[in-house]
């Protein structure tokens, strides 16, 4: 009881930054992309086709969390790009395409290293400079 007790505070008391957090959905997809593929090659559709809905499951609520108001062109093209890669997983689900998983694994990871890049040159400025701290964390929040 007393570490149940333990373990439920700690929990309430864990936050995980949007930006760490954004990282992570990504790492996640690139993980079940991965098992979807060995799915594949070793002729498993129930473990394909769950871990294709994971990452559909994921890309459909970074998909649904763009703020367009703010993000503007930026927030559109990534939703542009976001229904590419869930109809192409779509596709590649139906007719068993390791291809076309292998290319949405690549748009993922562009994605993911993108925003990586983002956040550390945000990171470095922010401090060499902290009045750019809200215009970095105000650039963040288009994608979550």
């Amino acid at each position: 009881q007393q570490g149940h007790n333990a373990y439920k505070q700690n929990v309430g008391n864990t936050v995980i930054p949007k930006e760490q957090l954004l990282l992570k959905l990504y790492d996640g997809s690139l993980k079940f992309l991965a098992l979807a593929k060995r799915g594949m090659e070793t002729n498993s559709p129930k473990i394909k086709g769950e871990n294709i809905t994971k990452v559909l499951n994921i890309i459909t609520e970074l998909d649904c969390a763009l703020d367009m108001e703010k993000g503007g062109e930026m927030a559109e093209n990534l939703s542009s790009l976001y229904s590419h890669i869930m109809y192409s997983l779509v596709q590649a689900n139906l007719k068993n395409d390791i291809e076309s998983v292998s290319n949405v694994e690549h748009l993922i990871r562009e994605i993911r290293d993108g925003f990586q890049e983002v956040m550390n040159q945000g990171a470095k400025a922010v401090c060499e400079s902290p009045e750019l701290n809200e215009e970095y964390r105000g650039g963040m929040q288009v994608a979550i």
